[in-house]
């Protein structure tokens, strides 16, 4: 019943062409005044969405919660389509493709309604998680653990939330987790950067992880182009001086880093100028 009117009120109210009456008047007014149909979405809105936010708020809660303790997720088409009238309440279009970002400023009933409380969550959340990861040594597997964290979270948010919490929710997750990590220690990666082996996989979540915080990626950027200036070295050998050996290597190295910066840091600025610096 919620949807139902929720779809036929917006749906008048959009159709509505009545031309701005009480504008016409010139009898002054104290009420605020607007368009018949801006009239029908506010009062929507105050009458049925707004006191009925808190409710569903912690309904949507309740999800993340039973999905985080490894419980079903229950009638999560419909917690997803009830959350999203509050964006249409505001007048904006919620189609899936759609970008957000430029719009996400002008989502106050949303954001006030669901995206707060979830945050305040995710934070508890993301600080218990922590705390579970706190002995981890290897900055990689802890780094690893963060990405399918924030993998887990924003396909759960793509089942219950409006598209443009799917973008912020990583955020929360990294910011929470290996923020103060990047500012006060020293992230190694070394040990994935081995002449036996590039553990490119692990090293494309950690990116990924790592990109989302201011000069988060500073630490890996070293250790990649040490890894290329030792690599590099090392095949030159004796024979540095050889003009032939000296074409080879550096034709072989770039084609080899090239390709693994495209695979492994998605050809990040950053990363593509080691090769500059190295050349």
């Amino acid at each position: 019943m919620f949807l139902h009117l929720n779809n036929y009120i917006t749906h008048q109210a959009k159709e509505l062409q009545i031309e701005e009456v009480l504008s016409q008047l010139s009898v002054k007014r104290e009420t605020k005044q607007y368009h018949i149909g801006k009239l029908v979405i506010v009062r929507w809105r105050d009458k049925v969405l707004i006191p009925c936010g808190e409710y569903l708020a912690k309904l949507l809660l309740e999800q993340f919660e039973n999905f985080r303790s490894g419980r079903t997720i229950e009638i999560s088409d419909l917690i997803k389509q009830c959350v999203t009238c509050y964006v249409t309440a505001e007048g904006y279009d919620i189609a899936e493709n759609s970008s957000f970002s430029d719009q996400r400023d002008d989502f106050k009933l949303y954001k006030d309604t669901f995206e707060l409380p979830l945050q305040q969550s995710c934070q508890n959340y993301y600080l218990s998680k922590a705390k579970e990861w706190e002995n981890f040594t290897d900055s990689v597997a802890f780094i690893e653990n963060v990405a399918n964290l924030m993998d887990s979270e924003k396909n759960l948010a793509k089942l219950l939330m409006h598209p443009s919490t799917v973008t912020v929710i990583e955020q929360w997750a990294a910011q929470a987790l290996v923020a103060d990590k990047v500012k006060n220690l020293k992230l190694s990666f070394k040990s994935h950067m081995t002449d036996e082996h590039f553990n490119g996989s692990e090293l494309h979540k950690c990116y990924n992880v790592l990109k989302l915080i201011d000069n988060g990626l500073i630490d890996l950027v070293k250790d990649y182009e040490t890894y290329i200036i030792d690599y590099t070295t090392k095949k030159f050998g004796k024979d540095f001086n050889d003009p032939k050996i000296f074409v080879n290597v550096v034709a072989e190295a770039h084609e080899k880093f090239d390709k693994l910066t495209y695979q492994t840091f998605d050809k990040h600025r950053e990363f593509t100028e080691i090769m500059d610096r190295v050349r």
